[in-house]
């Protein structure tokens, strides 16, 4: 296969993982009056300890400005939460609070239950093969951002 068929194919399996993603979630989601985008910043919070929202927005590929907003709104519904490095008062990180690490519990929990039996009918070999295709695929991402050359 050549590189450019192989690009797009990428993409649109990319594209179609995060639609399937994001339309499994919707109805847990809703619950909760969050949008995909905001479960996936709260995601991004409680998995990488002491982040900022410069860091949390280029963890996430968005705009810092836009990641301040939709924080802001977090805020506002009592889920996220700001605090100052102990280290220097100047950082502040973000949080999850008690609310928003319960609906985050809560929804991985039905999201597993809901998925476990489709992964289960899968073959050991077929499992296998899925995780190592994308292992695979972060390996190559890593290896051409390794190469550190951005072309203009």
């Amino acid at each position: 296969m050549d590189f450019l068929s192989y690009h797009t194919m990428i993409e649109t399996l990319s594209r179609q993982i995060n639609e399937s993603q994001q339309e499994l979630l919707n109805p847990y989601l809703g619950k909760y009056n969050l949008t995909f985008l905001q479960f996936q910043l709260l995601r991004q919070v409680q998995q990488v300890r002491q982040i900022t929202v410069g860091k949390l927005a280029k963890v996430m590929a968005l705009d810092a400005s836009n990641v301040s907003a939709y924080c802001k709104k977090l805020e506002q519904k009592a889920l996220l939460k700001k605090v100052r490095s102990i280290n220097d008062e100047r950082v502040v990180q973000l949080a999850l609070t008690e609310k928003s690490a319960a609906i985050i519990n809560s929804i991985e929990a039905l999201m597993l239950k809901r998925c476990q039996l489709s992964w289960e009918a899968f073959s050991q070999e077929d499992q296998s093969c899925v995780l190592k295709g994308l292992q695979l695929l972060n390996q190559f991402f890593d290896n051409v951002l390794k190469e550190g050359e951005v072309l203009e």
